[in-house]
């Protein structure tokens, strides 16, 4: 996919997800690369961990809180 791309890749149940913010600008460790904050992580019941980057801190919280409410 390209960033204009905006065409789902997937999808998965929320149900029995956790979600957090990720510290440190939202950089997890061991990343190499060009990587901006606003990061967070949806970890599934199967503990398949998924990175998502939100536009801004104030994105990011929203999806958090409304990724929250689904689990």
């Amino acid at each position: 996919p390209t960033k204009d791309d905006i065409t789902p890749v997937g999808g998965f149940s929320l149900r029995g997800c956790l979600v957090s913010s990720l510290e440190d600008n939202g950089v997890p460790s061991g990343v190499k690369g060009n990587i901006q904050g606003n990061l967070f992580k949806i970890i599934t019941k199967s503990d398949v961990h998924y990175f998502i980057q939100a536009a801004t801190h104030q994105d990011k919280m929203e999806w958090i809180d409304a990724i929250r409410q689904q689990t």
